[in-house]
């Protein structure tokens, strides 16, 4: 994945070295030191994408199924403060400080505290096999928002390749409960990506996208893994991880 500044490119590349970890719960302003695509994520949405990815499609909105996390699921939590946003990654993945990442396909967009797993070279750069992050999100309907962040994730994450096809499938109705037991509505999103022409990069990915509704806004969550192709170590991301970040998304205070 390219993004502005050369900060990486292809899924999590960095022409930079990553800043030092955090512990804890690590703040919004967060820069990823082993980011997949992203992460870590609107002027520029789903009809200017680039040639050869596909959009979204029309928004159908959310189904009648419905999530619910109560509490805080096993694993680190990377906390927004800003953004009053939080989610928890599992052991093997890094909480990352430093400045918030801009979408290139997705103005006004800023992911911030970020976190990556399965760093590795290729090709004289350094990449990762997946990413998380999260923040505020722009202000719209919530299901066309979700699928916007999920193309421009994909899209932006995999411009390295050069065959590139992402395609986002229809949101869903999702509840989610606070450490604090406070509980709001949202949706996810799930967004498959393919590529081909790049040895470096992942030949299939997953994005999931959750939004959030809050008192003054709409906050989100997105995880970022390769699910199949690149180097043989480190492997891909299992989906299972993945939905396990995504659905661990949640309001904090």
């Amino acid at each position: 994945m390219t993004y502005p500044g050369g900060q990486y490119q292809g899924l999590g590349l960095f022409d930079e070295p990553p800043p030092p970890r955090r512990t804890g719960r690590i703040a919004a302003v967060a820069v990823a030191a082993l980011v997949v695509i992203v992460g870590a994520v609107v002027a520029v949405v789903l009809l200017n994408r680039g040639a050869g990815s596909s959009g979204s499609g029309p928004t159908t909105g959310p189904t009648t199924t419905t999530q619910r996390t109560t509490g805080a699921p096993p694993g680190e939590v990377v906390a927004n403060e800003d953004a009053h946003v939080a989610y928890s990654v599992p052991d093997g993945w890094v909480a990352s400080g430093g400045d918030p990442i801009a979408l290139a396909s997705m103005s006004g967009l800023s992911i911030s505290a970020l976190a990556g797993s399965g760093d590795y070279s290729c090709e004289g750069r350094d990449y990762s096999r997946g990413f998380a992050g999260s923040g505020t999100a722009p202000a719209g309907e919530i299901n066309q928002v979700a699928n916007d962040i999920a193309h421009a994730v994909g899209t932006d994450g995999y411009t390295g390749a050069s065959g590139l096809e992402v395609s986002v499938g229809t949101p869903k109705a999702v509840e989610r409960t606070g450490d604090d037991g406070t509980a709001v509505d949202g949706v996810q999103v799930e967004a498959t990506v393919t590529t081909s022409g790049s040895a470096c990069l992942g030949t299939r990915g997953l994005v999931v996208v959750t939004v959030l509704r809050v008192a003054d806004g709409l906050r989100f969550v997105v995880v970022n893994g390769d699910t199949a192709g690149g180097p043989a170590d480190p492997p891909p991301v299992e989906r299972a991880v993945l939905l396990a970040v995504a659905d661990s998304a949640r309001p904090i205070p």
